[in-house]
């Protein structure tokens, strides 16, 4: 018996932005993965356009799995309709947010990979109202090219940035198949790596606006704490996942969250992720500074994130994480998601993996020497918790 509003191919962002406005108690969207072909996603949002928790999550499953839902008369179920105007709407609010006037006299030059996702509906006619000159790549949809495995992403991020230097283009962003996340390329063609790109635009962010608030990851870049804290800004910490970090956008002090995994959420538009008004952002920004992204990476120096996966079995890691609070209990540590441990100039992070039997191992530091350092520090702490807490076998048993 439910009602459908059905958006049809929809980025993400606009799907969570127009769903207040459905009146809706939830919504759905279906995808292929961008990291497994083989996979759909399904993700739930409330009927705010915000992530449901996970416990919610897990008790749709059950219910899913039981098949305990309730099942209507033929004449009872609900209908489909197609609401008009979503993306008309969305674009006309988009634009209200931006300087507009600011991003047509920088007369920007800049390539887009569109990885072959929804984005392509509805970005090229916004590029077009800011009066940029844009050189699109894989701006078609097609439902087998929307999953990259590492190596073809790392090919396309090369690709774009070979575009770019050879075009003489200001700058390149590569949007995923969602249209939530972006990569960066700058006028070099150098490729900006994530966790780089999250402490340029705080800096590039707090330059020109007074927040009260940034929601940040555990995972958050040492610079990004600092040029906070030089600013009197406070740091709202979130678990090191997309839906905490919408979560926390709930705070109306709140005016910056970021990732550093190309996620950056703008709240006096949007609450979510936006790959789209990302980028416009960040042209306004910069068109304001009168900088590029060149000028912007020379004044931040650069750092080293290095990352690791340690295989643990699922009944061990309740243990590992016991042995892991008992040994940094004298650390200036942090225990928003896991356990991240803070060094002087550097900090280690260590997160038991949701979905799969891992541990995540995460470490920053001012040079990657002693990020290795740490990484390969806990990763081997990890290895003798995990190998002195196995469940032995009866045959283990007997030959020890």
């Amino acid at each position: 018996g439910v009602q459908i509003q059905n958006l049809e191919v929809m980025p993400i962002p606009i799907a969570r932005y127009a769903l207040p406005g459905t009146n809706s108690r939830g919504g759905v969207h279906v995808r292929r993965s961008p990291f497994e072909k083989n996979l759909l996603d399904i993700l739930f949002f409330d009927g705010n356009g915000r992530d449901i928790s996970h416990s919610i999550a897990k008790t749709i499953e059950r219910i899913f799995y039981r098949e305990d839902f309730p099942r209507v008369a033929f004449d009872e179920v609900g209908d489909i309709d197609y609401p008009v105007r979503v993306t008309q709407s969305y674009a006309q609010d988009f634009l209200q947010h931006i300087d507009v006037s600011a991003i047509e006299s920088a007369g920007f030059k800049i390539v887009i990979d569109y990885s072959c996702g929804a984005a392509t509906q509805v970005f090229p006619s916004i590029l077009g109202s800011l009066d940029c000159e844009v050189i699109s790549l894989n701006a078609f949809l097609h439902p087998e090219r929307l999953s990259r495995s590492a190596e073809e992403f790392e090919q396309a991020l090369v690709q774009l940035a070979r575009i770019v230097k050879s075009t003489g283009a200001n700058m390149g962003f590569l949007i995923d198949a969602g249209a939530e996340k972006i990569f960066c390329v700058d006028e070099k063609g150098e490729i900006i790596h994530s966790n780089r790109l999250a402490s340029m635009i705080t800096l590039l962010y707090l330059e020109q606006s007074q927040p009260r608030k940034l929601a940040v990851p555990v995972s958050v870049p040492r610079q990004v704490e600092r040029l906070a804290r030089e600013r009197a800004v406070e740091l709202v910490y979130t678990a090191n996942d997309g839906g905490s970090l919408i979560k926390a956008t709930e705070d109306a002090g709140v005016q910056l969250a970021l990732d550093i995994t190309g996620g950056l959420i703008f709240p006096e538009f949007h609450f979510a992720f936006d790959g789209m008004f990302s980028i416009v952002k960040i042209l306004e920004m910069l068109a304001k500074a009168d900088l590029t992204l060149r000028k912007l990476q020379q004044r931040l120096p650069k750092r080293a994130l290095v990352v690791a996966q340690v295989p643990c079995p699922w009944e061990a890691k309740g243990t590992v994480m016991r042995r892991l609070d008992e040994d940094s209990q004298s650390e200036n540590r942090l225990l928003v998601d896991g356990i991240r441990i803070n060094f002087e100039d550097a900090w280690v992070l260590v997160l038991p993996d949701r979905d799969r039997a891992e541990y995540q191992v995460l470490a920053e530091a001012g040079n990657n020497g002693f990020a290795e350092k740490l990484l390969a520090q806990y990763q081997q702490k990890l290895a003798d918790w995990i190998r002195s807490g196995k469940t032995l076998t009866p045959g283990e048993m007997a030959n020890s």
